[in-house]
């Protein structure tokens, strides 16, 4: 309703705000996942999932916790995942067994992306940049493993055609990242946040969903703010695709490392993508 009587955005987004808040906070506890709810938790968390990147949240943010917005939605997709993870037989044979079926589509597509090791210098760029900074090899396989499977996700969504974008093939990348970068996100890692920014460019691509639109630039403006002067130095492709211009007082050279163009080759990373990997507990 928002994004259709502009005039009235702020209204909307703020009664958006109080009902996920109800429904969130003040619904009954469910303690166990079972034949009966399993459809329904996955659909509300699902509905969790979109409302979290969606632009009603755009200035509703806060919620008292103190993490990071790209912190907080990794936690909403990745607590997604624990539910799916924990019933997939039964939502297999559940009213949400379509919606599977088609995730299961989107994620073939997603593994041959990477098995295909297509080369893209933007992503290139950020890892000889962050190979270059860190020598912690613990860090590094986490770092590369997450920029090979957000590589992926943007050949897949460059790739497809005009009617053929698919929101979930960002969630696809998403629930596929290493839970070792995920703590360092949580951690607000700097490279790990540049990564986070470079998935930016995927959602600006996924604009042409109205509960999308806006997103990439907030995602990217907040990780700005939580980066120092060198980090920022990285963001050049992520602030390129994505139109958003830093503040004036920002004196930080952009990095020349980073390309745009993507092409078929090999990759400098690489990673194993599973459907549903080890789960981590908040």
């Amino acid at each position: 309703m928002s994004s259709l009587q502009v005039a009235k955005k702020e209204y909307y987004a703020t009664y958006a705000a109080k009902l996920h808040r109800l429904a969130t906070e003040e619904g009954p506890p469910l303690s166990t996942i079972t034949a009966e709810n399993c459809a329904a938790f996955q659909l509300f968390g699902a509905m969790n999932c979109f409302y979290s990147f969606s632009p009603a949240r755009l200035d509703h943010d806060s919620d008292g916790t103190g993490e990071s917005l790209p912190s907080k939605q990794f936690t909403v997709l990745h607590k997604l995942r624990a539910v799916m993870y924990a019933a997939l037989g039964i939502l297999y044979t559940s009213v949400v067994a379509p919606f599977i079926h088609h995730g299961d589509k989107r994620h073939i597509m997603l593994i041959a992306a990477v098995d295909a090791r297509t080369q893209c210098k933007a992503f290139d760029g950020l890892w000889w940049m962050i190979s270059e900074d860190e020598k912690d090899p613990a860090k590094l396989r986490a770092y590369s493993d997450t920029i090979s499977i957000f590589q992926a996700t943007w050949v897949v969504v460059n790739n497809s055609l005009p009617g053929e974008l698919e929101s979930a093939d960002l969630l696809l990348g998403l629930y596929n990242v290493p839970v070792e970068y995920i703590a360092l996100l949580k951690e607000n890692d700097h490279a790990a946040l540049v990564i986070f920014a470079y998935a930016g460019v995927a959602l600006k691509a996924l604009e042409c969903y109205w509960w999308l639109q806006g997103r990439s630039v907030h995602l990217v403006s907040e990780i700005w703010k939580l980066l120092d002067e060198k980090h920022r130095a990285w963001m050049e492709w992520p602030l390129q695709v994505t139109g958003w211009t830093p503040p004036a007082d920002s004196s930080t050279a952009i990095s020349t490392a980073v390309f745009t163009t993507c092409s078929k080759g090999t990759s400098s990373t690489s990673v194993d993508i599973v459907p549903y990997p080890d789960i981590l507990e908040y």
